[in-house]
């Protein structure tokens, strides 16, 4: 009778010890997950920023150097010029460095096939 008492005990303690293991292996299971969902949504909030900081920038280049041309074209376009050229610039700068971000966010595999839209850009005509 004692032989099956201790048995019992040993059993049920086994399974109790396979419990709290379970219980464990889920709770740190879990917490990696929250971890991983938190480093990624710090990354995508960190894009944000920086895409944000990208296009504001960009847009303020734009309007100064449009209003420098508006206002200067009537009487002296070389200032013109140059500012529509710096617009050109920004612009180009800006969707580069757009392209190179969502490259950077696409898979390993097709980080390095350049679609046509992602080439560099030569002979813009210009405008006298």
């Amino acid at each position: 009778m004692a032989a099956l008492i201790a048995l019992g005990d040993s059993v049920r303690s086994r399974r109790a010890l396979r419990d709290e293991m379970v219980r464990r292996e889920q709770s740190a299971r879990l917490e990696r997950e929250r971890e991983a969902a938190s480093r990624v949504e710090h990354e995508r909030l960190q894009i944000a920023r920086d895409l944000h900081d990208l296009l504001a920038h960009t847009v303020s280049v734009i309007s100064l150097h449009t209003d420098v041309a508006s206002e200067s074209l009537d009487d002296d376009p070389a200032p013109a010029h140059r500012s529509l050229s710096a617009v050109r610039d920004s612009c180009s700068r800006a969707v580069s460095e757009l392209h190179a971000t969502v490259e950077a966010l696409r898979s390993p595999r097709r980080q390095h096939s350049r679609q046509w839209w992602m080439r560099p850009r030569t002979g813009w005509s210009r405008r006298p």
